[in-house]
This record gives C-alpha cells, sequence and structure tokens, in this order.
C-alpha cells in the first residue's frame, strides 16, 4: 500500500530537480520493483507499522472508525509486540458495541504493557457492558492503583457495586466522587441518597438530595 502510493503520489528525484539527470543516471526504482528474495530491514517494517497506525488514526478520529480497524490490524501484524496498535483497536470495536473483541485487544494491550491504567479502566467499562461486573470491578481497582484518579472511574466502579448489591461501596465511591468534583455532582448526590436509603440511613439521603437541589434547584 505504501509504494503504490509512492508510485501514485510522490515524484522521481530527476522530476524534483531536472539537473541531476543531466549531470548522473539515478536509480529511481521502487522497493515494490525489487527481487521478492529482499527481506526488508526491521526499522522498515517498524516504519510501516506506525504509518498503519497513524492512518488508523485520523480514520478514528474522523469518524471513520470501520475504516480504522483494518489499518490498526496491519500495523499489529507488522508489528506483534505494538501494544498502542492493540489498544486503540479495543478502543474502535468498542465504539462499535464489538465488546467481546474489545476486551480481547485489552488484554493483549496490558500483557505487553501491563502498567498503562487506561487498558484496564476501559477493559473494565467493556466487562461491565456484558454484565461482568465482578471482573470490572477488579479492573477499575488495578486502574486507580495505577493512579488513574478521576471521578469517572469512581462512578463506574459505584455503578458496579451498586448492581451487585454492594451499597456500602458503592457509596465510598460516590464519596471519592464528590471529593474529586466537589461543585456540580448533583447526580451524585442523587445517587448516593438513593443507595443510603436502601441501607437505612435516611437522614443521611435527605442530606444528599438537599444538596443535590441546592446545586440543581430545577
Amino acid at each position: 500500500l505504501i509504494d503504490n502510493y509512492e508510485d501514485k503520489y510522490v515524484p522521481e528525484l530527476t522530476e524534483l530537480f531536472p539537473e541531476l539527470a543531466e549531470e548522473a543516471p539515478i536509480e529511481t526504482t521502487h522497493k515494490s520493483k525489487q527481487p521478492a528474495s529482499n527481506i526488508p530491514k526491521l526499522s522498515d517494517i517498524e516504519l510501516a507499522a506506525h504509518a498503519f497506525f497513524s492512518i488508523g488514526s485520523l480514520l478514528y478520529h474522523g469518524n471513520l472508525t470501520e475504516k480504522a480497524i483494518p489499518a490498526y490490524d496491519l500495523a499489529i501484524m507488522l508489528k506483534p509486540d505494538f501494544w498502542e496498535a492493540s489498544y486503540n483497536l479495543g478502543i474502535a470495536r468498542y465504539d462499535l458495541k464489538q465488546h467481546t473483541e474489545a476486551i480481547s485487544n485489552f488484554n493483549k494491550a496490558i500483557e505487553l504493557n501491563h502498567n498503562f491504567a487506561s487498558a484496564y479502566y476501559n477493559r473494565g467499562i467493556a466487562k461491565s457492558k456484558l454484565d461482568r461486573h465482578e471482573s470490572a470491578i477488579a479492573d477499575f481497582d488495578k486502574a486507580i492503583a495505577l493512579d488513574l484518579n478521576s471521578s469517572q472511574v469512581y462512578c463506574l466502579r459505584a455503578s458496579a457495586n451498586a448492581l451487585l448489591g454492594k451499597y456500602d461501596a458503592a457509596v465510598s465511591d460516590y464519596d471519592k466522587v464528590i471529593e474529586l468534583k466537589p461543585d456540580f455532582v448533583e447526580e451524585a448526590y442523587n445517587i448516593r441518597g438513593i443507595l443510603r436509603s436502601e441501607l437505612g440511613q435516611h437522614d443521611e439521603a435527605l442530606a444528599d438530595y438537599t444538596e443535590a437541589i441546592r446545586i440543581k434547584p430545577d
């Protein structure tokens, strides 16, 4: 694909600099025309892998997610340890609601880079979509342990805990959400109020509902 692109769009050196053709003959044969027995150098393979990774990123950010997937696949084929490509492929497949496939890609990214918090975080989200809440919580735990200290990860872990009936743990997570984002979190106060009602903590629940109304009177 890269050679075809060069053949179509990249001018020969003698086209750019006609004076060179007058001084000495120049070999301008493309790699695609070399004998098939020539094995590309590792640096050439890596360059091609990064090229396809960049193509995939451009397509994804251009809302052409389905077309981004084969570009990421090619990057991984050329460079099997390309964990960033596996991660991006997982994101693209998640966006297409291919949750099982996305988890497989996140697994590979984590295998290659086990300290990448965002891979655990997004794998947890995908698992939640498949109702694998216990496993999702373990991923959110790992993301937090790796310093992914965002209100969103606590909010998602709270939801998973609540769905498993672990209301105390969910309340603790919403405590952290409110700590990290004290203003404009009326929904966090509202949900924490519901959880506290379930736990029989009615005074605390009333305080949460009151705070939610104060933040957003309507």
